[in-house]
């Protein structure tokens, strides 16, 4: 199985937790998807939640309204 690559953005961050919240049930297998270890993949997925949740945020409040 090809490994995942999680891109070293914010958008990336933000796919990676999507990924991670829809397809996975445990960080040891998203780790190992990504071919990284858990501590990486624990932070990948807390700053990637922290960037979704920014998002969502400013979608929320600025970028709806026209």
């Amino acid at each position: 199985m090809k490994q995942k690559q999680a891109v070293k953005n914010i958008l990336g961050l933000q796919d990676a937790y999507l990924d991670y919240v829809n397809n996975y049930i445990s960080v040891l297998a998203f780790a190992a998807a990504y071919g990284m270890s858990e501590i990486e993949a624990l932070r990948t997925i807390e700053y990637g939640k922290a960037a979704h949740e920014a998002y969502a945020a400013w979608l929320k409040n600025v970028g709806g309204k026209q």
